[in-house]
């Protein structure tokens, strides 16, 4: 079984300035999955204050960041006039049931097409949007209403 890690390569330790990698770890046959400061772990004592963050917390918060991106009037106005629709229409299609029903394959692509770097650090994480990735996603919508 693979398992999609939708943060692997975007997502960098804020205190080492290093990728942070998907890993996992089993107890009681369970799998917790987490994401390893990459510089740490080759490190004999640990040293990083970030260290190791669950996958699961990391991802849910950076899932919301870019929900509300995509909710944002500025955004909603950009993508209303590139794909001549109202406005509403586009946040309709941003809503909840989007993000319920998206697979976790289109996740792991919507997120690598949006995100520059998510920067995780002992009290915050940052996020950084790929203005491209935005402008990649307007002509893929407009191409895909095209066609309906």
């Amino acid at each position: 079984m693979e398992t999609i890690a939708p943060l692997k390569g975007i997502l960098r330790c804020g205190h080492c300035d290093c990728a942070m990698m998907p890993t996992y770890a089993r107890k009681n046959g369970k799998r917790y999955f987490y994401y390893l400061c990459s510089r740490d772990s080759k490190r004999a004592t640990s040293t990083c204050p970030v260290r190791q963050i669950p996958a699961g917390d990391v991802e849910r918060i950076t899932r919301e960041q870019v929900m509300k991106m995509l909710q944002t009037p500025t955004i909603l106005i950009k993508l209303a006039q590139v794909l001549n629709l109202p406005a509403e229409k586009i946040a309709e299609l941003f809503k909840e049931t989007f993000w319920q029903e998206i697979s976790p394959g289109e996740m792991n692509r919507l997120l690598h097409l949006l995100l520059e770097k998510v920067e995780v650090h002992e009290s915050k994480l940052t996020v950084e949007f790929k203005s491209s990735g935005i402008k990649t996603l307007m002509e893929e919508i407009a191409n895909g209403e095209e066609t309906d």
